[in-house]
């Protein structure tokens, strides 16, 4: 992420489908041997996105806020964000992130995959296990999560080459939040920026990223 205070620059380089397509999650994460799941590790039951009881923040998305760049009209691109939601367990945390991707009109003509894609968007979709950590570098948060997430694949329906290879398959890195009543806040522990904003429950919270622009 690109601002401190939710305010994302955009990211105008070319992100190559088969390299490093996800810089904003990456860049603060460390790659780990963990475990690779395929239709996920939580039953329905247990779902951090289902069982949350917060709000949906993924509704009413801006779909289209990469269209007013029309020099990159005809560059293949997306409306990007990122969402998490979180439960606190008897021991730690799991969580459920997805990276969303609101296509251009030129990466929809040039990409197959989105002949066989009803909805609007493509997701990218992480499950999580973290655990507690005291904050260190948040003055202002509460607690810190050291993640351990693992793609998975059962509910990831973008292009391949975003996500298949080993960075994004499974990664690590810690994250510092701030719970202000019934909401919260999400940072990178490792440089302190605003990963996004949501909303907080007991034992529960959820975030959601600013807008970014990604061009294929």
């Amino acid at each position: 992420m690109e601002s401190k205070h939710g305010q994302y620059h955009i990211a105008f380089a070319v992100v190559v489908l088969m390299g490093c397509a996800n810089p904003d999650m990456l860049k603060n994460n460390q790659t780990d041997d963990l475990y690779e799941s395929s239709d996920g590790i939580f039953d329905e039951s247990d779902d951090p996105i289902e069982s949350s009881g917060l709000d949906d923040l993924m509704d009413g998305l801006d779909k289209t806020y990469c269209d007013k760049y029309t020099e990159y009209a005809s560059v293949p691109g997306a409306t990007s964000y990122y969402f998490g939601s979180f439960l606190r367990t008897s021991n730690d945390w799991n969580g459920r992130e997805k990276w969303i991707l609101y296509p251009n009109n030129a990466w929809v003509e040039t990409e197959s995959v989105w002949d066989n894609i009803d909805e609007d968007h493509c997701e990218v979709t992480w499950d999580v296990q973290a655990v507690e950590l005291a904050s260190a570098n948040c003055l202002a948060c509460d607690f810190a999560l050291n993640i351990s997430a693992s793609i998975n694949r059962s509910q990831t329906n973008c292009p391949e080459g975003l996500w298949d290879y080993e960075e994004q398959l499974n990664w690590s890195t810690i994250y510092e939040v701030a719970i202000n009543g019934s909401n919260s806040e999400v940072f990178f522990q490792s440089n302190g920026e605003l990963l996004g904003e949501g909303q907080s429950d007991t034992g529960t919270f959820n975030y959601i990223s600013e807008p970014d622009c990604k061009w294929f």
